[in-house]
Order: structure tokens, then C-alpha cells, then sequence
């Protein structure tokens, strides 16, 4: 992968290149078409979920949501920084008749607000996820899972060329409802095989 300024950056000095590398290879190889097109259907994803939870015919026969925070950011070949984040879902009410606790859909973005460094440089990620959530709930409180894929930019210091990838992410956590509508949670979160994110974030429901 050549940076944005042809022969600027060589093979062996590009940082992304580095960077990737040190990551899982099963995703890295594949076309370019190929990662723009499951971005495509990733962001797809994110516009469906975000147009249900607007609806509010929806709204008042299955718990829509939206809710945004704060995350440490950590990758393993860089010092930590801070992302934004920003997500909304609608509840899956037939799932969670058949299943125990509460299943919903969800879209997530994420950017670098504070851009983690590697080598003196600032890496930017950007992400887009599309995840199915689960909440067992115990009481105010509940523990959350979720899993799902997310596609994923890393642009290291605006000079070297982007990297787009689609991965799978999975994450943990668990919140707390402080009024009837509103929930504070903590989550962990792996976006790829060395990008994590550990976030507070508030959660509105309508």
C-alpha cells in the first residue's frame, strides 16, 4: 500500500503498514472493492437501525434508544487516546419473548478524538459497527454483551494512506438505570484484534 504521496513513504518505513501488520491477517489481503462495498453495507446497516429508532409508531411498541459517550482508546503499538461515540438501536421484542433478557439491534460510530501515537505520529480511527445487543437485567442494574462486525479506518497522522478494514468486534459491560429513561453504562469493547475501547457512555430511551 502506497501513501497518499506515491514513493513519500517506503514499504518498509509506512507506519499503517506497521501498524496493520501487527494485526490479524485474515482481513488485511482482501480487495479493495471488496472492503468498500462491506463498508457500504455496514453504514447501510447503521442508517436502517438509525431510521427505526427515529420512528415513533416504533418507539411506542419496542424500546428505541440513543445514547453517545466518551472511550479510552488503546492500541497495542501506541500510546492510549480518547474517542467519541455515538449509538442508537431499537429492541427486538420477539427475540427476547423466546430468549432470556432483552435483545436489541444497534449502530455505533466512533472517531479519535485524542488520537492515540505510535512513533511520534497520531493514528485516527474511525469506526461504523453494526452489533446485536443483549442485557440481562438485575433489578436497576443489568450486564450487557453484544457482538456484530464493524468497518473500521485507520489514518495515521493525515500522510501515510488509509487502511479500511472489516472486522469483527465484540464487547462487554454493564449499566445502571438512573431515571426511567436514561441509563449510565461501562463497556469494553475490541474493535479489531489490538484496537480497544473502554467507555462511559449515557443511553436515552424513548
Amino acid at each position: 500500500m502506497l501513501g497518499r504521496n506515491g514513493d513519500f513513504f517506503s514499504r518498509e518505513k509506512n507506519p499503517v503498514i506497521l501498524f496493520s501488520q501487527s494485526m490479524s491477517p485474515s482481513v488485511q489481503h482482501g480487495g479493495t472493492s471488496m472492503t468498500r462495498f462491506a463498508g457500504t453495507l455496514t453504514l447501510c446497516l447503521l442508517l436502517i437501525v438509525g431510521g427505526l429508532a427515529s420512528g415513533t409508531a416504533l418507539a411506542q411498541s419496542r424500546e428505541a434508544y440513543v445514547g453517545g459517550g466518551l472511550a479510552l482508546q488503546n492500541a497495542d503499538t501506541s500510546d492510549d487516546g480518547m474517542a467519541v461515540i455515538a449509538r442508537g438501536g431499537v429492541g427486538l421484542p420477539e427475540l427476547s419473548q423466546k430468549m432470556a433478557g432483552n435483545w436489541s439491534a444497534e449502530g455505533e460510530f466512533t472517531r479519535s478524538l485524542i488520537s492515540p501515537e505510535a512513533g511520534g505520529n497520531d493514528l485516527d480511527i474511525t469506526s461504523f459497527g453494526a452489533y446485536a445487543l443483549y442485557k440481562f437485567p438485575i433489578q436497576q442494574f443489568h450486564l450487557r454483551g453484544r457482538a456484530g462486525f464493524v468497518f473500521k479506518n485507520l489514518d495515521f497522522d493525515g500522510r501515510a494512506g488509509d487502511d479500511d478494514e472489516l472486522d469483527f468486534s465484540a464487547g462487554f459491560g454493564a449499566g445502571y438505570r438512573v431515571a426511567p429513561n436514561v441509563d449510565v453504562t461501562v463497556e469494553y469493547t475490541f474493535l479489531m484484534d489490538d484496537v480497544r475501547h473502554v467507555s462511559f457512555q449515557g443511553i436515552f430511551y424513548f
